[in-house]
């Protein structure tokens, strides 16, 4: 399964927009079960007149978010960039227009049909236990039904809280590692940066300016030779 979704968002400046003099896209993932959600972040600085020397920054999140079937392989999921371009309207307005794609693999005939078999035989199983809880409680008098004593309450109270402080130091290390990684792994976007091709530039000499490789500039732009005013995604080359 592959689709492509546009994205379109306006943003209201608080001054006059001359010039975007540089632009960068950002965005954060949450996916789950029923959807993918996150936000574009996009930010850079602008004059707010053409013969103005200071520019001023801007940042903005833009949320976003799109529903997942059933279906899907969550563990195959794709998320990717494919277009992301800008116009200013009027003075003060510019409208961002983002292209994203989203891949996955469907699930197996067989693993789709195991699942739904798994989840009526436990439905089943939850119905046959609250009937049986009926009976059994029709079937009692209230004479029948004793309160645990107070004596009993705080021995279990007292074994659980020994259970607890037994709990070995080399696990609770374990599990504060598990959750600190996951934490990192979630915190990673991609950063891409746009360029505006301008006279006697070369892909050789784009690439040589952002870090990157020519191959890297064609495989997210899908060109060959560029022309002036050619508007070009280039991702940002993180260190490791």
């Amino acid at each position: 399964m592959k689709t492509t979704i546009p994205f379109t968002k306006d943003i209201l400046f608080k001054s006059k927009i001359a010039e975007i003099t540089s632009i960068s896209l950002e965005h954060e993932l949450n996916i789950n079960e029923k959807e993918i959600s996150g936000n574009f972040i996009v930010s850079g600085d602008y004059k707010t007149h053409e013969v103005c020397v200071n520019k001023e920054d801007f940042s903005y999140e833009l949320p976003f978010n799109v529903e997942v079937t059933e279906n899907i392989d969550l563990d195959t999921l794709n998320f990717e960039i494919v277009d992301f371009y800008y116009d200013i309207i009027g003075e003060d307005t510019l409208r961002v227009n983002i292209e994203f794609t989203i891949t996955a693999q469907e699930k197996k005939e067989e693993e789709h049909e195991i699942e739904e078999i798994q989840e009526e035989k436990e439905d089943r199983e939850e119905i046959a236990h609250f009937e049986e809880v009926d009976e059994e409680i029709n079937n009692t008098t209230l004479e029948e039904i004793k309160l645990p004593v107070k004596e009993e309450v705080e021995e279990e109270k007292e074994i659980k809280e020994e259970e607890e402080e037994r709990l070995d130091e080399n696990e609770k290390n374990t599990v504060l590692k598990a959750i600190s990684s996951n934490d990192k792994e979630e915190d990673e976007y991609m950063t891409y940066n746009v360029h505006i091709v301008r006279e006697m530039e070369t892909l050789e000499s784009i690439s040589q300016s952002y870090n990157t490789t020519i191959e890297t500039i064609k495989e997210y732009n899908n060109i060959d030779n560029i022309n002036i005013g050619d508007k070009i995604i280039i991702p940002e080359e993180k260190d490791e």
